[in-house]
């Protein structure tokens, strides 16, 4: 920062930055797993070090406030009495701040009586005289009366590459007076900040004029008299709020401080300790970062990566003495390196195996060198087949990540025995649902503190991309062995991560074995008649072209529909309908705002149906027939299991889950779900109200508990009951009602929607809430507990163990704690019915693999879809309403509904 060569001194405000640091991350908020706030921390931390990296300092020391009442308080009991407390989030990281800046060997100042910026003055005047240059890095105003020509600031608020330094003529520039003076200014115009009342009506530029006419404080007073207007007398009667404001603003620069300059040496950190809190706040970015640093200031402390034991096999002799070595071993971890990342066209380049830390070998079978050694591009029969074999030891555990892909390219060339008994990507998706990503890369720096070479570095990327077969053998060996070596890593740890957090279970019973299902899923692929779809594209295209011609008779004129701009003029200023919602670009035009517009205007009514149609056929009608594979003539989508919190699965290539079902031209793309071959059916097997059940057994409320038990119409005993009338008095309408509230109410859903959704007062919503939960208190207080809960543990629970972290359920602003508090409500729910459905793929999975009369094609939330000869369809229909209704053993019996017709549309 510095010219000269003045060695340095920085004294960090530390109270501001953390503040800075916390406000900075809040739009983003960063918690831990287990539901730690830790913006503030990783902010605070990050800037420390980008600072001793770049600015090398000579000295160094943070200063905080202790948050407790000062000789400023004791002078005036109303100092910084309009201060807001620290945001909940943030009081439990002032501590862990203190830890980690002690751990990096810092020197840290709480000084009880005073405050930061007292003992920061109190460091200024000493190093006043010295040769030494002082950096205080804050914007805290009252700070600058501390400038002078061997002290600047640098501004928080601008620590980047290029921070902003503040010297005597910055003060100036900003002030409008020079440094001895800003004292004198604080007195006259005060600090709404602390609450400091100045003179009123004095702000800081009248202030400024005030001193550079009068030279100072008691020159403002003394010539009181000469100033004009109101000024004059707000002087004369506020003197001593400003005597009192100038006292208050006045630092203290004797501050006793039990150290010398020599304390504040840059000294090595105890780099063990800062790995162990990085670690514990899952800091890994930082952890190579601070290693780095820890390297340039210790001499003692030699961090060292562990060396890498990376081999190629490239013999028949050599291969077979791994294979019979790796049968020996207790975990492997396997890693395939494809031409493609469609299993279904993806040629094996090379396979890589690890069986300890920091080991790995790579098996080439295509690669661009000439070599005398080559027996892989004839020989992959020969790889694969001691890979079977190795595969058959089932006292060992076989690891990697993202196996379902790697298992899909073996089954694909010929594979009978598939091995996937551990994955990394699952694991982590289960200790932490709500991280970002799940991929290789991220997981190493997450939890091994380890940076891993990204895969463009060897195939390029955009038009300069290039296949791995065409990567040079050395770059694939490091590359493939480093990632098998690292999901081994991964895998032994997450083993005592998993067990330690209750979910071991849920892995091995639900999450792994349902691999294998959604691998035969994937593979089995959806039949589609394309020709159907080409149908409905047609007549989509002529409601398209129908409704265009009507929008612009409606709106009076040509428009780009397409464009907001123009949509928001010929709405809101050509015809004048109300705006009601606006945002950064101008006034919304969403479907909200379309849907309430509806009821004034039907232009609104015709741009809905006109989006509709639009997103159908683009999503699906014409999108569907292109995913259709050359080979097999079945869409194959990819389902996900790490993508969800809650535990439900998703798809995509393409997202069969999302198909509409509410409207009719939604519900009819499901009658191109057909059966491939002649004399099969579709069979739709869908658990009824199944979430509702788990409600019961949830909350064990005795009317729900009864009304299931029973085998009632739910939605008629809920409307009965709330209604105080037979079953027989109940009115469609009574029962619409309670079905809105039966799926709503329990997941929080409040007056304002019930009110929406059923066109009544927010007053009747209410009433019938308030007696909703009369009748059913025990789902009251099942709703009640869980908050409480998840309020406490900062995570809710499925009946099986799954996990999701809440870290924002104490959030003091409303609409964020009331957002995690619907999750919390929803979470137990909706995730236990998605292990229930996972169980039943398990086990229907079990029954049908070996069989060639039926094929499961399709899980959409509640709902299995199956391809089923049609003489097999009474025994298979027993079977899966077997095995779904025993799935998992309630209080309450689950039902499930079978559909077995010629489409998916006819069998829902």
């Amino acid at each position: 920062m510095m010219s000269d060569k003045k060695k340095q001194l920085f004294l960090i405000d530390g109270t501001a930055l953390i503040y800075r640091s916390y406000y900075a991350m809040a739009r983003n908020p960063l918690v831990t797993s287990d539901g730690r706030p830790t913006g503030a921390v990783f902010g605070f931390v990050s800037t420390v070090l980008s600072l001793l990296e770049r600015e090398n300092p000579d000295y160094f020391a943070v200063v905080f406030d202790t948050g407790k009442p000062t000789f400023r308080h004791e002078r005036y009991e109303l100092y910084k009495a309009n201060r807001k407390p620290p945001p909940d989030d943030l009081i439990p990281q002032f501590s862990i701040i203190e830890d980690v800046t002690r751990a990096m060997n810092i020197p840290v100042f709480l000084q009880v009586g005073v405050e930061a910026d007292d003992v920061l003055a109190t460091f200024a005047e000493q190093m006043k005289n010295s040769d030494i240059h002082t950096f205080i890095l804050s914007s805290d105003k009252d700070l600058m009366q501390l400038v002078n020509e061997n002290l600047s600031m640098c501004n928080l608020r601008k620590m980047g590459m290029a921070p902003e330094i503040i010297d005597s003529r910055a003060v100036e520039e900003k002030m409008g007076v020079p440094p001895e003076k800003v004292l004198d200014l604080l007195a006259l115009m005060g600090d709404n900040s602390d609450n400091i009342p100045g003179v009123r009506g004095i702000g800081p530029k009248t202030a400024a004029k005030l001193l550079q006419e009068f030279g100072s404080f008691d020159g403002v007073f003394e010539h009181a008299d000469e100033v004009k207007g109101k000024n004059r007398e707000r002087l004369i009667e506020d003197k001593q709020k400003a005597e009192l404001s100038r006292e208050l603003a006045t630092l203290k620069t004797d501050v006793e401080l039990s150290t010398e300059l020599e304390d504040l040496v840059r000294k090595p950190m105890d780099s063990q300790s800062v790995e162990a809190i990085f670690r514990d706040l899952e800091f890994f970015s930082l952890i190579p970062k601070m290693m780095q640093f820890a390297e340039q200031t210790k001499e003692q402390e030699n961090f060292n990566q562990p060396k890498k034991d990376y081999e190629k096999i490239m013999t028949r002799s050599d291969l077979e003495n791994l294979f019979e070595r790796m049968k020996e071993s207790e975990i492997i971890s396997y890693d395939l390196e494809t031409t493609s990342l469609d299993p279904l066209n993806a040629e094996i380049v090379g396979i890589a195996l690890s069986n300890k830390s920091n080991s790995g070998f790579y098996i080439p079978l295509k690669f661009p060198e000439k070599t005398a050694e080559l027996f892989a591009e004839n020989d992959q029969g020969f790889v694969l087949e001691l890979l079977a074999d190795l595969f058959e030891h089932w006292e060992i555990i076989f690891t990697g990540q993202n196996l379902k892909f790697d298992c899909a390219v073996l089954k694909n060339h010929g594979f009978k025995i598939l091995r996937a008994d551990f994955d990394a990507m699952i694991a982590a998706y289960l200790l932490d649902p709500g991280a970002r990503s799940y991929n290789l890369k991220s997981l190493a720096l997450r939890y091994l503190h380890t940076e891993m070479l990204p895969i463009e570095d060897l195939i390029g990327k955009g038009k300069n991309e290039i296949t791995f077969d065409q990567v040079p053998l050395s770059d694939a060996i490091d590359y493939s062995c480093e990632d098998a070596d690292t999901a081994r890593q991964l895998t032994v740890l997450f083993q005592s991560l998993l067990k330690e957090n209750g979910l071991l279970p849920l892995f091995e019973k639900v999450e792994i074995p349902l691999l294998s299902v959604l691998l035969e899923m994937e593979q089995t692929g959806i039949f589609l008649d394309t020709k159907f779809l080409g149908d409905i594209s047609n007549r989509m295209e002529k409601s398209l072209a129908e409704l265009i011609k009507k929008i612009y008779e409606l709106a009076g004129e040509e428009f780009n529909i397409n464009s907001t701009k123009q949509l928001r003029e010929i709405l809101f200023e050509k015809l004048n309908l109300p705006t009601l919602k606006k945002t950064k670009t101008g006034y919304s035009t969403d479907v909200t705002v379309l849907t309430q517009l509806q009821h004034i205007h039907d232009l609104p009514k015709k741009l809905l149906e006109y989006r509709e149609i639009k997103k159908l056929k683009s999503t699906y009608v014409d999108a569907f027939p292109k995913l259709v594979h050359p080979q097999t003539n079945r869409v194959h989508s990819s389902f996900n299991q790490t993508v969800t919190a809650t535990g439900r699965l998703s798809s995509v290539n393409p997202n069969f889950q999302n198909i509409p079902i509410r409207t009719e031209m939604g519900r009819e793309i499901r009658k191109a779900f057909v059966p491939q071959n002649k004399g099969w059916k579709i069979l739709s097997a869908d658990y009824s109200q199944v979430e509702l059940r788990i409600m019961a057994e949830l909350s064990q409320d005795e009317h729900l508990l009864a009304s299931f038990q029973n085998g009632e119409d739910i939605h008629a005993a809920t409307a009965a009951l709330v209604n105080n009338c037979k079953s027989d008095e109940v009115t469609p309408e009574m029962r619409r009602t309670a079905k809105v509230a039966n799926f709503g109410i329990m997941y929080g859903a409040g007056a304002f929607r019930m009110s929406s959704e059923l066109g009544m007062t927010m007053k009747e919503a209410q009433t019938f809430i308030d007696g909703y939960f009369e009748k059913y208190a025990g789902i009251k207080r099942f709703i009640e507990r869980t908050i409480y809960e998840a309020r406490d543990k900062k995570y809710v629970s499925t009946l099986l163990g799954r996990k999701r972290y809440l870290p924002q359920i104490n959030d003091r602003n409303f609409n964020v704690r009331q957002s995690a508090e619907r999750m919390a409500i929803n979470m137990p729910i909706q995730g236990t019915a998605a292990d229930l459905i996972k169980l039943a793929m398990i086990e229907i999975h079990r029954e049908i693999v070996n069989s060639d009369d039926i094929k499961m094609i399709l899980q959409v939330h509640d709902e299995l879809v199956f391809e089923v000869s049609e003489a097999s369809v009474e025994r298979y229909s027993d079977l899966i309403r077997d095995k779904m209704q025993n799935a998992l053993s309630l209080s309450v019996p689950l039902v499930v509904e079978i559909g077995v017709e010629n489409s998916w549309f006819e069998a829902h």
